[in-house]
C-alpha cells in the first residue's frame, strides 16, 4: 500500500517539492493549445482537438503520435497534441462517414 509520503514529491532544502510528470504537462500545454488560443481565439463550446480535421497521427514503427497540421509537426514530443484539449478558433469539424457512426 503507498503512504501520504510516496504520493507527494519530495521538497528540497528551500521546501519547493520537486516538479512532477503533471506539471511538465501543464506546462507543454501553455506552450501548445494556449498559444493558438491567444492566436485564434477560442473554439465552440465542448469542442476538443481531437474531433478536428487539423489532428493527424504523425509517426510509425513502434507508434504514432497526434500532431495539430495547424501548429507545426515534428519529430519532437514538443508538438505532441492531446485529443481532449480544447479547440482553438481554427476548429473544423472531421465530418462522419458511414463507418464512423456504426
Amino acid at each position: 500500500m503507498l503512504d501520504d509520503f510516496a504520493l507527494t514529491p519530495p521538497a528540497d532544502d528551500d521546501g519547493v517539492r520537486a516538479p512532477t510528470t503533471r506539471d511538465a504537462a501543464t506546462a507543454h500545454r501553455a506552450k501548445t493549445i494556449d498559444i493558438m488560443r491567444r492566436r485564434y481565439g477560442a473554439g465552440p463550446e465542448g469542442a476538443t482537438c481531437g474531433a478536428c480535421v487539423s489532428l493527424v497521427r504523425s509517426g510509425g514503427g513502434d507508434g504514432s503520435w497526434p500532431k495539430c497540421t495547424r501548429f507545426r509537426i515534428s519529430c519532437s514530443a514538443a508538438t505532441d497534441w492531446r485529443l481532449r484539449w480544447p479547440a482553438c478558433g481554427k476548429f473544423t469539424p472531421r465530418e462522419e462517414t458511414a463507418s464512423d457512426g456504426e
